[in-house]
C-alpha cells in the first residue's frame, strides 16, 4: 500500500476513532466483517443526494440503536 499523505492520514485517524478502533486495525485488517458493514454504510451514505434522504437515513439507524437499548 502507498504511503498515505497527511490529509488521508487525518481522515483515516477520524474514522478509526469515529468506529472506536485502533488505526491499525482499519488499515491493516479492512476485511474484517465490521468494517466491511462500516463501508458499506459509508457507501450508502455518499449516494444519498439530499439532506432529506440523509435525515431519514440517520432516523432509521438511530431507531435500530434504540432498539437495541445501546
Amino acid at each position: 500500500m502507498p504511503s498515505p499523505d497527511n490529509a488521508t492520514m487525518a481522515h483515516l485517524n477520524a474514522i478509526a476513532a469515529a468506529l472506536k478502533i485502533p488505526l491499525g486495525q482499519l488499515v491493516e485488517n479492512g476485511a474484517t466483517c465490521e468494517l466491511d458493514d462500516a463501508s458499506e454504510c459509508l457507501r450508502l451514505w455518499c449516494l444519498l443526494k439530499t439532506r432529506e434522504g440523509r435525515g431519514r437515513a440517520l432516523a432509521a439507524l438511530r431507531a435500530v440503536v434504540d432498539g437495541e437499548g445501546a
